[in-house]
């Protein structure tokens, strides 16, 4: 179910404009691989991760996010452990390296949180640890799943899990096939399913085998 929509999201998706976010996503992409070797994610998922929140524009935002990863608040754990490996007393939030380990260190640790459920991490980033985060929902209610938990977010982004994986799946298609071609077009939809999606699909991710 998670995959059809997926693919349905990148099927709706502007790809001229994503060809140019991949194309500024070339100068960020060291970093952000780094990072994701360093904690052990998947780099196209982190890559889609800072797709959806900055489009690779990393300036301030209104609602005062910073950077590639556009980072608000993070665990402080998570902000120890970047600045940890990274050898630094201070984080730069400009700084794309600074960004992305920080990024890759609040994905791992809500993955913790999360019991690794791939899903409720994404959705866990992204409300942030604000009046005890995605948690406080779930033990409020009861909810342990990403289905259960849908009823109880009112106005928090249900569909962010699924447009950070499109995004992800662009970076897959980029390096494999160097375009976007269209899903429905000719044999492409099954050329692009036997990719599979970052995430979801690969023998060498953090989330290889919790979701289906």
């Amino acid at each position: 179910v998670v995959a059809h929509q997926v693919y349905a999201a990148y099927r709706r998706m502007d790809l001229r404009g994503q060809k140019e976010i991949l194309g500024r996503a070339e100068v960020y992409e060291p970093s952000v691989r780094e990072a994701a070797r360093v904690f052990g994610l998947d780099a196209e998922l982190l890559l889609g991760i800072a797709s959806t929140e900055s489009s690779f524009h990393p300036r301030p935002s209104q609602d005062g996010g910073q950077g590639l990863f556009q980072i608000t608040r993070v665990p402080r754990q998570a902000e120890e452990r970047a600045r940890q490996l990274l050898e630094v007393d201070r984080l730069d939030p400009f700084n794309q390296k600074h960004n992305a380990f920080v990024a890759a260190a609040t994905l791992e640790d809500y993955a913790k949180r999360m019991k690794g459920d791939l899903l409720l991490t994404l959705l866990a980033y992204n409300i942030g640890p604000h009046n005890g985060g995605l948690e406080f929902v779930m033990n409020r209610y009861g909810a342990r799943n990403f289905a259960q938990v849908q009823p109880y977010l009112q106005d928090l982004p249900r569909d962010y899990p699924i447009r950070v994986l499109s995004h992800a799946l662009t970076f897959r298609i980029w390096r494999h096939f160097r375009d976007l071609p269209r899903f429905e077009d000719g044999e492409w939809a099954a050329r692009i399913q036997e990719l599979g999606i970052p995430g979801l699909h690969g023998d060498r991710n953090l989330f290889a085998a919790t979701t289906s």
